[in-house]
């Protein structure tokens, strides 16, 4: 079982104070960004044929790694929050993500349980517009608000996308596509294990 937070804490130590300020000044993310979601650079290679899984590799490609958090680890498309900005900072980390601020619209997973970067706003008495990046450094540089769809599954996407009131999508055509799709194939079942006291 591979320790994702163990993983990320060792990149994360190795990590100059010069890094955090490139991604500052190179690529224009802002400090609070920088802050919330805690990228570091590392080195990783692709793990499979889609190039959607990552591993660390010190002969790999220079990348940036943040942590995938969600609201809900049993429930993976649950994007509600009261304060999304808190589950970015502190929300359990289910997936580490590897991206590039040079390289739009790609990242690849660790090991490919995070569905979605990012939380909203519950979705009721008229709540505001709801980004939908296409791109992780848009989304950072936008101080982290919106979502990311991480999920290679159309469905699943159309079903996260069902649960927000009001989208403002970088790509439009492409999130009336998702909406249009039916909810089926239904998402897995998250297995629930009981606990029995002890006799």
């Amino acid at each position: 079982m591979i320790d994702l937070v163990g993983e990320y804490c060792a990149a994360m130590r190795r990590m100059p104070l010069s890094a955090a300020q490139e991604l500052h000044s190179t690529f224009d993310i802002p400090w609070r960004s920088i802050a919330a979601a805690c990228p570091v650079p590392t080195r990783a290679r692709f793990t499979d044929k889609a190039r959607s899984l990552f591993e660390p590799d010190e002969d790999g490609g220079a990348v940036w790694v943040i942590p995938a958090t969600c609201v809900d680890p049993a429930r993976p498309e649950e994007i509600e929050a009261v304060d999304p900005l808190d589950v970015v900072r502190t929300g359990p980390i289910v997936d580490l993500v590897a991206f590039h601020p040079d390289r739009r619209n790609r990242f690849a997973l660790r090991i490919g349980h995070a569905v979605v970067l990012g939380a909203v706003e519950p979705q009721c008495c008229e709540p505001a517009r709801v980004k939908v990046w296409s791109d992780i450094g848009d989304w950072l540089r936008e101080g982290c608000h919106g979502i990311v769809l991480l999920t290679p599954d159309d469905h699943q996407r159309g079903r996260i996308l069902r649960r927000i009131e009001s989208i403002e999508a970088a790509q439009p055509a492409q999130v009336k596509a998702w909406l249009a799709l039916p909810e089926y194939p239904a998402p897995r079942p998250t297995p629930v294990f009981a606990m029995r006291a002890a006799a």
